[in-house]
């Protein structure tokens, strides 16, 4: 139904979080660090504060108890891992990077230094 990512470390990108929006599972995580970007409350999981296990029920027992808000968060979940996550954006990133650092500019510049 979701996945539980209680961290109260500072993650910048944990792949299970990216995981599971390519599976369309909502996340229910820390409004920590990162984690309170990747999860946009309400529309691809919802955001608890750490530590706070009162708050993490409550969450949980908002989803278990309201099936209906489960679905359109699971369509956004994994509308924003094709979006953002997929191999195909992942590439064409890297390239653009590539394609920066090989640049006359950018290699006029290293000459320099």
């Amino acid at each position: 139904m979701f996945t539980i990512f209680p961290s109260e470390w500072y993650e910048n990108l944990p792949y299970s979080i990216i995981e599971s929006f390519a599976c369309g599972t909502p996340v229910i995580a820390s409004r920590i660090g990162e984690l309170k970007r990747l999860v946009e409350e309400g529309k691809n999981g919802l955001l608890f504060d750490p530590g706070e296990v009162q708050d993490l029920k409550k969450k949980i027992l908002c989803l278990i108890k309201n099936p209906n808000l489960v679905t359109p968060m699971r369509y956004y979940a994994r509308e924003i891992a094709e979006k953002k996550y997929s191999s195909e954006v992942g590439y064409k990133n890297l390239m653009q990077i590539y394609n920066r650092l090989l640049s006359p500019r950018s290699l006029n510049r290293a000459e320099k230094e």
